[in-house]
Order: structure tokens, then C-alpha cells, then sequence
């Protein structure tokens, strides 16, 4: 039987027989009906053929064919009932069997859909490394530096590299958090103009030096991948521009709090160029799961709402172009400089007004759900309007102190897939 279930043709073959049974076991109770009505006009036939008195002197040989056509009636209706029985019984196995092919049915159009879309995913990842590889062999031998060699050297020159050490230091993470999601918000405009209007939050793609250093590591997509192709040549690979252009600016900079659940201000950094055209395999470490997303999502480039749709099928593609060691990036160095104040202050009160008008929120919630909705006073009625009114002012207010958009795009908002 356990085959039979793990096997959905198998199982749709079975219920076919199942229900060919109950139609046979149908038919011959029909019959078997049939030939009881028959019997039975023959028996009455045989009854009211003659009178009383002919009866008690009936021929011992009609006497006989009426105790033959009483037994045989006897036979069919106990054949009857077995019939009966077994057909109720054949209805209900193939009620269960057709019960049981119907629950598998989804899984397996659910395995079906996943082994379609590994293979999808394996033809874009064979493509994508031929258009790589490509490139790789137009670059000339003399320009690549060796990056297993570069990187360590990199990284301890930031770990050394001296940092700011500000006051702000010795704040806990929760003391500089700035927003209660880990995403950068829209900035107000005093905000924009605290900074410049030059402000970023890379996600995964930054990366702590260890120690007590105040910097940290950044990782950037060399290239970047269009569908369409995007390069003058048809090839679908352009080498980015973005990321080597920070070098020797100044970027107020944002990152996670410890629970990765908040965001926090953590400084301003100067940028310094790093090792070039490095993959993971460079990095000697075991490779972040979310950086490659990151990576992955950074790379990918849509300009349609189409080309946006096919983004579950293409970031894990790439995602193995980068676990390959395929996967190009560059390497900058983040060296804190500063802590803009003015800045920081702005969006911590804001943080607070947006916490407190969500305390008063929740509150203002708790006194509404104890109302009496099926008849409420005139007092309480007068208090739900009030309570809707506020709320929406506040709203209002509120939605001034959002966050704009960075000059750097950001990431992590478009990491909806896992990598295996």
C-alpha cells in the first residue's frame, strides 16, 4: 500500500479499478433484483392458482417447485446482502483511495514546480559563468593582482588604520538606534541638510574590522548583470562604476544594532580603495550567506516591471556564480572620522517622537477595545471620533520625518530567496 501512495499514477490506476469494481457489484445487484421480482410473481402465480380445497390435495410435484422457488428466493435475497455489503465496502476503499490521491496531488505538483525551477536555475547559472568567463579572458594577464595575497594585507591596514573615538562610543547600541526596522527610512529635510544629503546603509555588504577598530571592510559588485544584455556587445555582464567612485568621500553611515532588527548611526567614514576584482574563494573564509544574497541582489539590474518579476529566478542563479568564486567584487576600506552630532540628534528625536506617538497609539487601542461597540454612550462615541482624529494627525506629522533615499542604492530590500 505504501508504495501504491508514493507512486500518484499508480494511485489514479487503482481508484479506475476500484470504481470498475463498484459498478460490476451495481450491475449485478440489479440483476440479482430482477430475478427476485420473478421469482417472486411466479411464487404468487403458483399461490392463487387453484382454490383451498385443491391446495390441501396439490400434487406432491407443485409442492416441490413452490419449496424449490421459496429457497431460491431465500439464496438471492442472501446473496443480496452480500452484495450490498461488498459494494458498500469497495465504495468506501475507493472513496479512501481517491481521498489519499488527491491530498498527494499537490505535493507533487509542488516538487514538480521546485525540480522545473532548480533546472532553470542551473541553465541561467551555465550561461551566466560562459559570459563571465569571456570577459575573464579579454582582461590582460599582467593586470590582475593576486587578491589572496592583497586582501589579508588590506584588512589588517584597516584594523590598524586609526579611527575616531568619540564620545559616542561608550553609548550602548540601543542609545544610537535611530530606526525600529532595519531598513534606512526617508530622511526629513533638516536631516538631509545635517549631512549633506550624503548618507548610505549597505546591510551585509559591510563588514567590521576586528579589535577595537573603528572601521570596517565594504563589499561591492564589480559588475553588474541586465537581462536584455547590457553591455555594446550583447553581453548581458558591464563592469560598475558606482563603487570605485566613493573612494575619498565622506558618507554618514548606518548599520544594524546587534539584534539586526534596528537601525543605528554609526558614524562618518572616508572611503579608501581596496583589493579589485576579489571573489569569495579570496576571502580564505567561510562564505555569509547574506552577503552572497546582498552581492547577488546588487548585481541583478531591472528597468521594467517584468524584468523585476524574474528576479526569484536570477538572484539565486547569481548567488552560485558568486559561491563559485565566479562572482566579481571590489573591496573598500570604511574609516570613521567623525560623528556628526547634529545629524544624530535630529533623527533621535525624531526616533522618540515616533515611539512616544506610538505608545500613545497602543494606549489610546487598549481604551478603544474596552468600549462597549454594541451600544456605546454619548461620552464614548464623542471619544472614538476624538481618538480617530488624533490619530491621523499625528500620522500626518509623522510621515514628514521619514527617511529619503540614499545615493547609493540600498540593499537587502529585494532578498526574498534562500540560497541551498
Amino acid at each position: 500500500m505504501d508504495s501504491v501512495s508514493a507512486d500518484p499514477q499508480l494511485t489514479s490506476e487503482f481508484v479506475k479499478f476500484l470504481t470498475a469494481q463498484l459498478k460490476e457489484c451495481r450491475e449485478e445487484l440489479q440483476k440479482a433484483n430482477q430475478e427476485n421480482l420473478t421469482l417472486k410473481r411466479q411464487l404468487e402465480a403458483a399461490k392463487s392458482s387453484g382454490s383451498n380445497e385443491a391446495r390441501v390435495d396439490m400434487p406432491s410435484e407443485d409442492s416441490e417447485t413452490i419449496a424449490f422457488l421459496q429457497t431460491k428466493v431465500a439464496e438471492l435475497k442472501e446473496e443480496l446482502a452480500t452484495t450490498r455489503l461488498k459494494a458498500q465496502a469497495d465504495s468506501q476503499d475507493a472513496a479512501a483511495w481517491r481521498a489519499r490521491s488527491n491530498a498527494t496531488m499537490p505535493e507533487t505538483s509542488q516538487e514538480l514546480h521546485n525540480l522545473q525551477k532548480r533546472i532553470a536555475v542551473k541553465k541561467l547559472v551555465e550561461t551566466m559563468r560562459k559570459e563571465l568567463e569571456s570577459i575573464f579572458h579579454k582582461v590582460p594577464p599582467d593586470s590582475v593582482v593576486d587578491s589572496r595575497v592583497e586582501y589579508p594585507k588590506f584588512r589588517k591596514f584597516m584594523q590598524e588604520l586609526a579611527g575616531s573615538d568619540t564620545h559616542q562610543n561608550v553609548l550602548a547600541p540601543e542609545s544610537r538606534v535611530v530606526y525600529g526596522r532595519p531598513k534606512l527610512q526617508l530622511l526629513s529635510e533638516a536631516a538631509r541638510g545635517a549631512c549633506d544629503g550624503v548618507f548610505a546603509f549597505f546591510g551585509p555588504l559591510l563588514r567590521w574590522c576586528e579589535g577595537s577598530s573603528h572601521n570596517a571592510l565594504l563589499f561591492g559588485p564589480q559588475y553588474h548583470y541586465a537581462l536584455n544584455g547590457g553591455s555594446a556587445d550583447g553581453n548581458s555582464w558591464t563592469e560598475t562604476t558606482e563603487w570605485t567612485s566613493l573612494v575619498g568621500k565622506r558618507y554618514e553611515i548606518f548599520d544594524t544594532d546587534p539584534s539586526g532588527e534596528k537601525l543605528v548611526y554609526v558614524g562618518t567614514f572616508l572611503i579608501h580603495a581596496g583589493p579589485k576584482s576579489c571573489s569569495i574563494e579570496d576571502l580564505n573564509e567561510a562564505h555569509d550567506s547574506a552577503m552572497v544574497r546582498a552581492l547577488a541582489s546588487r548585481t541583478f539590474t531591472s528597468e521594467t516591471k517584468s524584468q523585476r518579476g524574474k528576479a526569484k529566478t536570477y538572484l539565486p542563479a547569481l548567488g552560485e556564480i558568486y559561491k563559485e568564486g565566479l562572482g566579481r567584487f571590489h573591496i573598500l576600506g570604511l574609516q570613521r572620522v567623525g560623528f556628526n552630532d547634529k545629524f544624530f540628534d535630529i533623527l533621535r528625536k525624531a526616533y522618540h517622537k515616533r515611539d512616544k506617538a506610538r505608545a500613545s497609539v497602543r494606549c489610546r487601542s487598549e481604551t478603544v477595545a474596552s468600549i462597549d461597540w454594541d451600544s456605546p454612550s454619548s461620552q464614548e462615541s464623542e471619544a472614538i471620533g476624538a481618538l480617530g482624529k488624533h490619530a491621523r494627525e499625528e500620522e500626518d506629522e509623522d510621515a514628514g520625518d521619514g527617511a529619503g533615499p540614499s545615493k547609493l542604492p540600498r540593499s537587502g530590500e529585494n532578498d526574498e530567496w534562500n540560497l541551498s
